[in-house]
């Protein structure tokens, strides 16, 4: 399950002391005792990195080296370092009550808003080595199936993707002590980290890179419906292709049930499901699905053209041959040329179908 909640323990990132006389009058008017455990919540970012808190009614503004953003709620623990109060920051959760925003992943994908970002990266807004760095990333996540054999290829992409950018940042801040190195290594890693550095150091990105950012905090969303639903992961995959354009493909990742390897007190292979949506210039549309039940797998291409038809039908004896090769028993392996509906059918819609979608098995 991938999450967004950040609530891990003890982050040391964050600290709100008496820097300041305005600062130290905020904190005594909280009437806290030492190892004192308050709430709070983010109200705003301003482009210095600093952020506003309402603690108690109180509003304090505060530093902090960890991306957070507006409406996240917080915990926050009364000490002492060197004698100056300061509130440590000891859970951090999203903004409570969200709902997945549909629209803005689908939005997201039609658009593709990972070339759109890419292409408009020359954009003065960013600084240079601003524009370098998410450049770089973004070319090397794109390439990440194409230069990792196997599944290596796809975990890589995901760490990267910033789908698990709060899980990492929690893991980093309870193992180690957080340093601005540790920070800078953990977000030029990570799509999404990189993303809400540079948003929080220069406010005047925000129409180019809030848009990716929201789409991913409500793939994040949409992702722990599909698993609390159906075990299922959804995952936009940018790719690059030779002639330097930026597109994406849609991945849908179905898991076998924790007690789905049990049926009557005997064991029973465990059944996995890969759909993939991708459109191409000149074959538009493809459409794979895929079922693996032990090393035994089902596959069919849905094609809306008739030269991507006669193309995929050329190549699936090799194809076939390929996945023998690795161990696999192919049960069936076809392909079929359909309405264009059922093909372009977003696979966001498998998780949280709407009225009238479907969900296309294999036969």
């Amino acid at each position: 399950m991938i999450s967004i909640n950040t609530a891990s323990r003890l982050f040391h990132g964050l600290s709100v002391s008496s820097s300041s006389p305005h600062e130290y009058d905020a904190l005594n008017d909280l009437n806290l005792s030492p190892d004192d455990i308050v709430k709070g919540r983010v109200l705003k970012q301003f482009p210095s990195g600093d952020i506003l808190l309402l603690i108690r009614g109180k509003q304090i503004r505060a530093q902090t080296r960890v991306p957070l953003q507006t409406g996240m709620r917080i915990s926050l623990k009364l000490s002492s370092e060197n004698g100056v109060p300061t509130l440590k920051l000891i859970e951090v959760q999203e903004a409570q009550g969200r709902a997945v925003n549909l629209p803005t992943i689908r939005g997201a994908i039609d658009n593709n808003i990972w070339a759109c970002l890419y292409d408009a990266l020359d954009e003065s807004v960013l600084s240079s080595k601003d524009r370098t760095d998410i450049k770089t990333l973004m070319e090397k996540i794109s390439q990440m199936l194409l230069t990792r054999p196997g599944g290596e290829g796809l975990k890589a992409l995901i760490d990267a993707s910033g789908l698990t950018w709060e899980n990492k940042l929690a893991q980093a801040l309870t193992q180690t002590s957080m340093t601005a190195d540790i920070m800078n290594s953990l977000t030029h890693g990570d799509l999404k980290g990189l993303i809400s550095k540079i948003l929080m150091n220069t406010k005047e990105s925000d129409t180019v890179l809030q848009p990716l950012l929201s789409a991913l905090d409500n793939i994040q969303l949409l992702n722990i419906h599909g698993n609390d639903r159906a075990r299922m992961l959804f995952l936009p995959l940018p790719l690059q292709f030779l002639q330097g354009t930026m597109g994406v493909a849609q991945l849908l990742l179905q898991f076998p049930r924790e007690d789905s390897s049990q049926e009557g007190g005997k064991k029973k292979d465990r059944q996995y499901g890969v759909v993939m949506l991708l459109e191409l210039s000149t074959l538009g549309p493809i459409r794979t699905e895929l079922v693996l039940t032990g090393t035994k797998l089902q596959g069919r291409f849905l094609v809306e053209q008739k030269n991507a038809l006669e193309c995929i039908e050329t190549h699936i004896p090799s194809f076939m041959d390929m996945l023998k090769e690795r161990g696999f028993t192919i049960e069936h392996m076809g392909c079929q040329r359909v309405e264009s509906s059922i093909v372009k059918q977003s696979l966001v819609n498998e998780i949280l179908p709407q009225e009238g979608s479907s969900i296309c098995v294999v036969a």
